[in-house]
């Protein structure tokens, strides 16, 4: 996965506590996610050096558990909730 100054960004969603059930025939249910935070995931003094950088599976996993530390931190977290990344890099996960 290759990241670069352009596509280090990331963007938090507060996941729905309850989904609707049942088949979504006819369009689908309306789901409500709230965005809670958006950032630049990788420190953007390391774009200065390269012009891209290679997140190999082992790295992005580290990278992860570190976004999941400190989004953990965070004032607006609630440990009920669970939350939704998606980056401009292509990853997403559940914190």
């Amino acid at each position: 996965m290759k990241v670069t100054a352009d596509t280090n960004f990331l963007r938090l969603f507060e996941m729905p506590q309850k989904f609707p059930s049942g088949f979504c025939f006819g369009g689908g249910y309306p789901v409500r996610f709230q965005m809670v935070d958006w950032f630049g995931p990788i420190d953007p003094q390391l774009f200065w050096e390269k012009k891209e950088i290679d997140l190999d599976s082992d790295l992005n996993a580290r990278k992860q558990e570190q976004l999941r530390t400190f989004i953990k931190e965070k004032l607006y977290y609630k440990p009920e909730c669970k939350y939704l990344a998606i980056t401009d890099y292509g990853d997403a996960f559940i914190i």
